[in-house]
């Protein structure tokens, strides 16, 4: 199968296992989970990471969120489902739903943030500090760790970096 867009057609899946020293290890996939991970486009440590995961595992009930992969220039979205098994009141394994949700536009993106927002990614991207922000837009620096906040949400990334590399990738 080509390494392209082509590759991220089908649905993967995989079976997280935790062993007696509480280690994850992955017990079964797919053979389009193991494509993605065989290239590094995604790795265990990035799902055990996600909210899902940590949600699922501690709360025993499934969980779903937007994940992003990029691929040099392009940005993939995928629908993450984490669903845990229990056996004995605790979670024995977890199950790992991956399913591409469509190609990111960053355009249009940033065409849901506010003038406010755009203002505080415009700081941030330069690398600025939340502090040299907020007094350059004479705003208290708990309204623009709010503000980023909230761009983090509407960008679907879960840091500063991933931020900053979302927007690298992009151009």
């Amino acid at each position: 199968m080509p390494d392209n867009e082509d590759c991220f057609s089908d649905k993967y899946y995989a079976v997280i296992k935790k062993n007696e020293r509480n280690i994850f290890y992955i017990s079964e996939l797919n053979s389009g989970f193991h494509k993605l991970m065989d290239n590094g486009r995604i790795s265990l440590d990035s799902i055990i990471s996600s909210v899902s995961f940590y949600e699922a595992s501690k709360n025993m009930s499934s969980y779903s969120e937007n994940f992003l992969y990029r691929n040099g220039k392009n940005i993939y979205k995928y629908f993450l489902t984490v669903v845990p098994e229990i056996k004995r009141e605790s979670v024995d394994s977890i199950s790992v739903f991956l399913e591409k949700n469509g190609t990111i536009d960053t355009v249009s993106v940033l065409e849901e943030l506010t003038p406010r927002e755009k203002e505080v990614l415009i700081f941030t991207l330069n690398g600025f500090t939340n502090k040299y922000t907020a007094n350059s837009l004479c705003i208290k620096e708990g309204t623009v760790k709010k503000l980023l906040h909230n761009c983090y949400q509407k960008l679907s990334v879960k840091s500063r970096t991933e931020l900053v590399k979302l927007f690298i990738f992009s151009n």
